[in-house]
């Protein structure tokens, strides 16, 4: 989806726009915002997020997460 092509369709019509997005105390261990980075396909309507991470939060999912 960052090139702007869609994971799901292929099709070439990707927006993308920044916001923020409150996590869930789980997540991250306290309940705050999170810049996050959108992608919309306009063909078929796959939306995907991706987390402006830092090293710290990369560090969490590493120890707390199951790897796919």
């Amino acid at each position: 989806m960052r090139n702007g092509v869609c994971a799901v369709c292929g099709g070439e019509e990707v927006y993308t726009a920044s916001t923020r997005l409150e996590t869930p105390t789980a997540l991250f261990g306290m309940l705050h915002s999170e810049k996050v980075d959108l992608y919309a396909c306009v063909s078929c309507g796959f939306l995907q997020t991706f987390l402006d991470r830092t090293d710290d939060q990369a560090r969490w999912m590493r120890n707390s997460w199951r790897r796919v």
